[in-house]
């Protein structure tokens, strides 16, 4: 089974448990190493190989974030938006600057193990705010995090792109 597969399969997944407290709670340990392994089977029945962290972690990640968000943003978003829309709260630009640094700590990361610890927290506030996240997106970009320096660069055009700020998008035109 391709990875495209894996990941389509658990994405039905979590949408068919969505509702069953006691698996989005056995999810939501995916990114607590203590108790990981809560997560393993929901991960593992879905095909993904827990031994590959090339495949364990994107899967953890992403079955977390549906955990704590499971409404999904559009295909073209990526978790430069989530961290953008957190960073400005109420329709501020203050906090991009201040939450540049937690942004900057997250583009520093060299693996996509890394990158979950910090996602974390990041994926838990985006719950509390409101924020979809764009749950496949997020999967791929962890899967090419370390052999992909693109990802890193599409994370940042996001999060610091001037025209959002004024409510248009990348091309110009208004949002």
């Amino acid at each position: 089974m391709t990875l495209k597969e894996k990941l389509q399969k658990l994405m039905d997944d979590l949408e068919k448990n969505k509702k069953k407290p006691g698996v989005m709670a056995d999810l939501r340990c995916g990114l607590i190493p203590s108790r990981e392994f809560r997560a393993w089977p929901h991960i593992a029945r879905n095909g993904f190989n827990l031994e590959l962290d090339r495949e364990r972690i994107p899967a953890l990640v992403t079955a977390f974030a549906f955990a704590c968000q499971p409404d999904a943003a559009s295909e073209k978003e990526n978790m430069g938006d989530v961290l953008r829309r957190i960073a400005c709260g109420n329709g501020g630009s203050d906090g991009l600057t201040t939450f540049a640094l937690r942004f900057n700590r997250i583009l520093a990361c060299e693996t996509s193990k890394e990158v979950a610890l910090h996602l974390k927290a990041v994926l838990a506030m985006s719950k509390t705010q409101g924020i979809p996240i764009n749950h496949k997106g997020l999967f791929w970009d962890l899967v090419k995090w370390e052999t992909d320096e693109s990802v890193r660069r599409e994370w940042a055009n996001h999060y610091f792109a001037v025209n959002k700020a004024k409510g248009k998008d990348a091309k110009g035109d208004e949002a």
